[in-house]
């Protein structure tokens, strides 16, 4: 009987044992939305982060790596909004780029410069420059980028072709994107109506970018779209539109094999291209991708949007939190896992260019239709870091309409981009 009573107190002394070291694990908390970042399908937005945890938590047995998720994609920002009214922000958080300017100006991120430059195996020239400037803010690192998707310009080869065009290489031209959408806006059956079409989509944004056109300076809050560089945009759209009118051509004519050309980000060909998604999305023509065509005073230059990893300034457990950051951000394993398994590039160069990857990426590629995934390094490299903060998507909603219509009609452009400019720019000052 005591030897019984012996054993069983032995037994609960492990229990509490196990309870006590179980509670006295180290938790660290990182917040994450369910689904994709860019709005396409996802088969599971968590398997990649399941495996990089348990990773971390086998270097660090005393370490409990727990999500803060489950919060949809488009309501992320109340979410992070209620934690930090809460003051119960999780250690590391994903950061979308429209959220980034806000969460840096309300000092809710925490600094990374000291812990970049006395880590000796953190390199900053690792990454794209493109996806590190998305991270920055006032020339100071308040995050590291996760994956990075650029805009590239979709082709229907299968139209081309029939037109009697080659798919051109990735140092095309305006004069080159002219002359072909020239030549296949056409009547093709004689009934006086055109029935094919050059490009849908084309925006004055994705021109003004491969003309070197900074028209918004992000940290004086002031737009500069008067500028020689964007006249010779909205002269070179009104070349466009003159053959091809943008307010008659619709994606959907794009995926019924009506248009050669429509501008579209990186996720959805990664989405739509592999079996079964290209049945639903394309059929009946070949198609590949392009980086944009260069303007006269510029380069193939893309849009980029960049997902970003970050820490929270309040988080206890800095360290630690770093050291998760970079296995995500900077693991070349982990990335070049990320840029075959989800609709994304990745932010390291050397990954983008390993022939592992490419050959796994080519694989998705279903019939004769071909895209170069080295051109993804291409658009990388000469990509510009766009992030869409509430005072942009002001600028935007204000110019759009009178660039477009700019663009459509016949009057003066500098003296109409002059007006634009006073009026946003006043906008912005009060």
């Amino acid at each position: 009987m005591k030897r019984r009573c012996m054993l069983s107190g032995i037994v609960c002394l492990l229990v509490i044992a196990g309870c006590s070291f179980y509670h006295a694990k180290t938790i660290l908390r990182v917040a994450v939305f369910a689904g994709s970042n860019w709005d396409v399908p996802e088969a599971d937005s968590y398997q990649l982060l399941d495996e990089a945890f348990a990773s971390f938590e086998k270097k660090h047995p005393n370490v409990d790596v727990q999500y803060v998720s489950g919060t949809p994609r488009d309501t992320y920002e109340e979410s992070i909004s209620q934690m930090i009214l809460d003051d119960d922000l999780p250690d590391v958080l994903f950061v979308p780029s429209e959220l980034f300017s806000t969460l840096c100006n309300n000092q809710v991120l925490q600094p990374l410069d000291t812990f970049a430059q006395t880590d000796a195996s953190f390199s900053i020239d690792a990454y794209y420059d493109a996806s590190l400037q998305s991270a920055m803010f006032n020339d100071t690192l308040y995050a590291l980028p996760y994956l990075s998707v650029p805009e590239l310009m979709f082709v229907n080869k299968t139209l081309l072709n029939e037109a009697g065009y080659d798919v051109p290489d990735e140092s095309w031209t305006w004069d080159d994107f002219y002359q072909i959408v020239k030549g296949v806006t056409k009547d093709t059956n004689a009934d006086g109506q055109l029935d094919q079409y050059g490009i849908c989509g084309y925006q004055w944004k994705q021109a003004a970018y491969t003309n070197n056109v900074e028209f918004y300076d992000e940290r004086k809050n002031t737009v500069y779209l008067s500028s020689k560089g964007m006249i010779e945009t909205v002269q070179y759209l009104r070349e466009i539109y003159r053959v091809c009118d943008q307010n008659e051509v619709t994606s959907q004519m794009f995926d019924e094999g009506l248009v050669a050309f429509q501008p579209m980000n990186y996720s959805d060909y990664r989405t739509y291209m592999p079996y079964p998604w290209r049945v639903k999305k394309f059929s009946g023509f070949e198609w590949e991708c392009l980086p944009f065509p260069s303007g006269e005073n510029g380069d193939n230059v893309s849009a980029i949007d960049t997902l970003m990893v970050a820490m929270s300034s309040h988080s206890t457990k800095k360290d630690l939190a770093w050291e998760l950051m970079c296995d995500l951000s900077c693991d070349e394993d982990y990335q070049k896992k990320a840029a075959v398994q989800l609709p994304a590039v990745s932010v390291l160069p050397k990954v983008m260019k390993d022939p592992q990857v490419n050959q796994d990426l080519q694989q998705d590629i279903p019939g004769t239709s071909q895209f170069d995934m080295n051109v993804l390094d291409t658009v990388m490299q000469k990509g510009r870091s766009v992030r869409t903060t509430q005072d942009y998507e002001q600028i935007m909603q204000n110019a759009d309409s009178t660039i477009n219509d700019l663009c459509h009609n016949q009057q003066d452009i500098e003296n109409e981009l002059i007006r634009l400019d006073q009026n946003i720019n006043s906008i912005l000052k009060k």
